[in-house]
């Protein structure tokens, strides 16, 4: 069992991955993409790989080169018939996010990215196989990318979260109540701090400002369009009350520490990229209804830490360094 204590609005709250058993798949497919490479049985074509990319740095250069390693065995064409080759654009969310969180973590150069990126790109053109990864630095396409990539991270499991809240069965229902109103939450303040007075000739307001109205239309598409959820979640452009009065009652703060276990089997289904690098965002969902890959994922590692004003699973989605494992 993985737990965290988070500060929520006065209140020290402690939760368990049982609460929130629907980012348990992400957490466990972020620590496979975060495990070593040292003794894997490829490790050579790893090395043949990363020792070019890495050659002209002089600074942290066994850093740099642990980290490539890791990211061209997680791409997946060394060699070609491993579990990597062909992840769904739900793994290469969470490789995204892995990527992102580790270059904060470790200073890891852009280049260095790129870099492997490109290779991989290379590689599966060669073999004809399908490249559905793509590397996409949040830092350059965003004004606040950590905003972003939380946002990405409940985009990506959107049908999961409508199917729940859609069901008869009420007891899995207040924790993704609680996140789509993390949702709202942070898509108001960051649509309110850049877009009603955007600078046309400010390229990163513009592209978050994209971005937001993109996820806008999903959010609608999936919670008003198809089958009614105004009754309990609250439309993006309404007023602070309506946000107020369906997000923030006194029974949903303490039922956090009280719902019941719900596991989910899969990630919500989506398609992968078209095989090139590109700094463009794309959209991740048809308005038709199937979901596309995007950009993301989470920070999903085992966490306990304390989260000032933050909301329950915001402060799961950050990763912080200290692990601890309880039994269940």
């Amino acid at each position: 069992m993985k737990i965290i204590l988070v500060h929520i609005y006065g209140r020290n709250i402690t939760l368990s991955s049982n609460q929130y058993s629907f980012l348990n798949k992400i957490w466990d497919v972020y620590d496979e993409f975060d495990e070593t490479t040292k003794g894997n049985e490829h490790e050579k074509w790893y090395i043949g790989v990363c020792d070019p990319i890495i050659r002209t740095y002089v600074k942290d250069k066994e850093k740099y080169k642990n980290f490539c390693m890791q990211l061209v065995r997680n791409l997946g064409c060394y060699p070609g018939d491993n579990k990597y080759l062909k992840p769904s654009s739900s793994r290469c969310q969470i490789l995204y996010y892995w990527i992102y969180n580790s270059m904060k973590k470790h200073n890891i150069p852009d280049d260095v990215i790129k870099e492997c990126f490109k290779d991989y790109i290379r590689i599966m053109g060669i073999i004809k196989e399908k490249a559905n990864c793509n590397y996409h630095s949040y830092d350059e396409l965003y004004k606040e990318p950590m905003s972003l990539i939380l946002l990405d991270i409940f985009e990506s499991s959107i049908v999961t979260i409508r199917n729940v809240l859609m069901s008869s069965d009420e007891s899995p229902k207040i924790p993704y109540q609680n996140y789509v109103c993390e949702f709202v939450k942070t898509h108001k303040d960051v649509y309110k701090k850049y877009c009603p007075n955007s600078d046309p000739n400010d390229i990163k307001g513009q592209t978050t400002c994209s971005r937001l109205s993109t996820l806008k239309q999903i959010y609608e598409y999936y919670f008003f369009n198809l089958e009614g959820l105004n009754t309990k979640v609250p439309p993006l452009d309404d007023t602070d009350e309506d946000y107020f009065s369906k997000c923030t009652s006194e029974e949903k703060l303490s039922a956090i520490s009280e719902v019941a276990d719900h596991k989910l089997s899969e990630l919500s289904p989506s398609r992968g990229y078209n095989g090139e690098i590109s700094l463009n965002p794309l959209p991740s969902v048809d308005i038709n209804g199937e979901n596309r890959g995007n950009r993301v994922s989470s920070t999903v590692s085992t966490t306990l830490g304390t989260v000032a004003g933050a909301s329950s699973i915001l402060a799961l989605l950050y990763k912080v360094n200290t692990k601890f494992h309880l039994n269940a």
